[in-house]
Order: structure tokens, then sequence, then C-alpha cells
């Protein structure tokens, strides 16, 4: 099992791709076998110097392209067509599964 947080920063865009390396690969996963690893990512908002009262910010992230040294997680804003200014931080657990 795998579990860190990735900084992602701000974006000028309204979105942005990420390539996350696990820090130990899954050694006894096949390369072309990605559906045995299951990731799950949130995004936490660090709010200082942006009250979350006056900013109400909203985020998706989606997960792609998972081998067994990594993903890319896509990091989408929805409450607005605009980049960001806040610094966000992707949290992550991949873990194998057995088939």
């Amino acid at each position: 099992m795998a579990q860190e947080n990735v900084n992602i920063g701000s974006s000028k865009e309204n979105y942005k791709d990420v390539a996350v390396t696990f820090k130990y690969p899954f050694a006894d996963v096949p390369e072309t076998v990605s559906d045995t690893i299951l990731v799950t990512a949130t995004i936490v908002l660090d709010a200082e110097g942006y009250p979350l009262d006056r900013f109400h910010d909203a985020y998706t992230v989606n997960v792609a392209n998972v081998t067994r040294t990594g993903f890319v997680a896509r990091v989408r804003r929805v409450d607005a067509n605009a980049g960001w200014h806040m610094n966000l931080t992707l949290n992550y657990i991949a873990s194998q599964q057995t088939v």
C-alpha cells in the first residue's frame, strides 16, 4: 500500500495534470495490469490567506493511467472556468487488489 501527499500548487488554467510516482513501486503487479491497483485521491485546500467563508472554490480529481510505478491525477476547478491561486495538495492511497 502507498499513501502520500503531493503538492499540486496553483494553476492559471481550470485544470492541472500531475504525474505522481509511487515512492515504492508495486513490484508484484505486471506493468500491463493496472486494474489491480486501486487509487483513491482527494484534494486538500490550503486556505491560509484565503478564508473559506469568502472563497468557495470547488475541485474534482480524476485518476488515470495507473501503473505499478504511478498514475496521472487531473485536478479540475468546477465552480468557475478559471485557474486558482490556492496551494492545493493531493492526498492519495494506492493499494493492490486481489483478483
